[in-house]
């Protein structure tokens, strides 16, 4: 049974619960790291990786939407029924997160591990870590490998590959220098305000010793381009642009 829903939802032991939609970490976290797993399967031929929302129907009461999925090129026939995945893959992978971490860590885990899937990835976007199990003779996942930040990732499954950690994290953009764009355009707002409020006849040297002008613009103005505060010679010039726009 396929869950049929714009939504994306999951059915665990008769139970439908809702999937939040991932954050930019999340998104961009699995995404690099499938397609670094995706490429070296197709290189391969080793058989079919897939990405979320995707069903992976584990029994009548439960179907699942890992966040990436692989199924080995002999069991893929077996398993695909037109639609959806119908068996346990031979991997899968879970992004974690706060809002998903015990649903993923506990009940998932328990689930995929009954049901046979041989290999299990969780993936933390924020602490940057990746951790490898690997379902042993008793049907328990043990720890196989784990890897951090820009350390290497290998493990079983795939000998052959080895995944640069480095390639997959999302790093925020640098909030100084955004912070040094947003006082850029705000210094340059407040003066054309300044030009705007003076009289028609205002000299250039009126406007260029005006204290406010000086104040604002020697201090306040960055070179963004070249992270650095503008010489008094600078100012005097770049005000002599201002005026002439």
């Amino acid at each position: 049974m396929a869950l049929e829903d714009e939504e994306r939802h999951e059915l665990i032991r008769g139970e439908l619960l809702m999937v939040p939609s991932p954050d930019i970490a999340h998104q961009r976290t699995i995404t690099k790291l499938g397609t670094l797993i995706d490429t070296h399967v197709l290189e391969n031929d080793l058989g079919e990786c897939f990405d979320a929302p995707f069903d992976v129907v584990l029994a009548e009461d439960t179907v699942l939407q890992p966040d990436f999925t692989f199924v080995g090129k002999e069991r893929f026939p077996e398993l695909w029924d037109g639609h959806c995945i119908t068996g346990a893959p031979d991997m899968v992978v879970e992004v974690v997160s706060p809002s998903t971490a015990q649903r993923d860590r506990i009940s998932k885990r328990r689930i995929f591990a009954e049901s046979g899937v041989p290999w299990l990835l969780f993936v933390d976007p924020d602490a940057h870590v990746v951790e490898v199990f690997h379902l042993n003779d008793e049907g328990k996942y043990v720890l196989e490998n784990s890897a951090a930040e820009d350390e290497t990732l290998g493990f079983g499954l795939f000998p052959d590959l080895e995944i640069e950690l480095s390639k997959i994290w999302f790093h925020p953009p640098d909030a100084e220098a955004n912070g040094a764009e947003d006082a850029m355009a705000t210094a340059k707002q407040d003066i054309r305000q300044l030009l705007d409020e003076l009289p028609e006849d205002s000299t250039y040297e009126d406007i260029q010793y005006h204290i406010y002008v000086r104040q604002k613009v020697a201090k306040g103005l960055e070179d963004v381009e070249e992270g650095r505060v503008l010489s008094q010679d600078e100012v005097e010039e770049r005000m002599g642009r201002w005026l002439d726009e």
